[in-house]
């Protein structure tokens, strides 16, 4: 699996300041869901910093990060390498994410809010290439065929 890193610089949260960043939290759990999209698995030595980032922050993450993570980590790419950093972290970040939903349902209220501006943006976009510039598009019936 992945290709061949040899010659390749990995930066990573532990060697970039640009991680220091008001985003960085979503930063962590995007790059590793994009690595597991793209079949690439950074060195192990990296796998273990960023683990070690994440765990660092994983208060501070929110419920649709705490889901990139674990979909990222249960993923083919991460779970061939039986890594026990990694499965120990999957294991909290799925533990936060039970907590959180069984809490106050957080996650699926995310990926409702998620998917609602989604369907308004695409609303919003429809609307406007027929003429309508109307803007409260989440009130408005589809016009798609069920």
């Amino acid at each position: 699996m992945g290709g061949s890193w040899q010659g390749t610089t990995w930066i990573g949260p532990g060697s970039n300041p640009a991680f220091n960043c008001r985003h960085a939290l979503q930063g962590l759990a995007c790059l590793i869901w994009a690595l597991s999209e793209l079949k690439m698995q950074p060195p192990p030595a990296w796998l273990y910093h960023w683990a070690a980032a994440t765990r660092a922050v994983l208060d501070k993450l929110n419920p649709i990060d705490l889901g990139q993570v674990a979909a990222a980590l249960q993923s083919s790419t991460f779970e061939a390498l039986w890594l026990p950093k990694l499965e120990a972290l999957l294991l909290d970040v799925l533990d936060k994410l039970a907590a959180l939903e069984l809490k106050s349902g957080a996650y699926s209220k995310a990926a409702v809010q998620m998917l609602m501006r989604m369907r308004g943006s695409s609303n919003s976009n429809s609307s406007t290439e027929n003429g309508n510039s109307s803007s409260s598009s989440c009130n408005q019936p589809s016009s798609r065929p069920n």
